[in-house]
């Protein structure tokens, strides 16, 4: 899946679609993650609302190191894919959370790979948790769809009683 510099032809089941990555997307103001007992909870806040994505309990602890660099003795997923695309001369340029469906959330990954003929764009669909930990590890940009913005719940209260209760357990 291959575009130009602004744009992406993407074929998915027989329907082509032009994905615009420079309108509409937001960038978050802070992106905040807590350990929870059965899943990680990832806030991406924005003026007004902050919106939730939970994920595995093992995320936060991968976050973390992708944040401090660390590797793990055996490369993870998102490890390996950084170092393929190293490799390849391709660099993550962002990151964006573009669409929520039933409370699912989907991501996509933006490439750039720039050699002796010319400036390629590759994107291609992910997991929000790979998107964030790819995101951290390459230190690119993450943006969010203002559609998506528009369609969750603000989660502002929640991130507020977690940041309390945090606060409390530190003291």
């Amino acid at each position: 899946m291959v575009g130009d510099k602004n744009s992406l032809l993407r074929k998915r089941g027989g329907n082509a679609a032009i994905v615009d990555m420079e309108k509409n997307w937001t960038e978050p103001d802070g992106l905040h993650f807590y350990e929870m007992p059965d899943c990680t909870s990832v806030f991406l806040a924005h003026p007004g609302k902050t919106l939730l994505i939970q994920s595995e309990p093992s995320l936060a602890e991968r976050l973390r190191r992708a944040m401090a660099n660390e590797r793990y003795e055996r490369p993870q997923t998102h490890e390996l894919l950084a170092d393929v695309c190293l490799g390849l001369g391709a660099r993550l340029d962002r990151v964006a959370i573009v669409d929520v469906r039933d409370g699912i959330f989907f991501a996509r990954l933006r490439f750039v790979m720039k050699n002796e003929l010319g400036e390629k764009i590759i994107e291609c669909d992910a997991r929000p948790s790979d998107a964030l930990l790819l995101a951290f590890r390459a230190k690119a940009k993450i943006y969010v769809a203002d559609s998506v913005w528009d369609a969750v719940e603000d989660a502002s209260g929640i991130l507020k009683e977690i940041r309390a209760i945090e606060s409390k357990r530190l003291k």
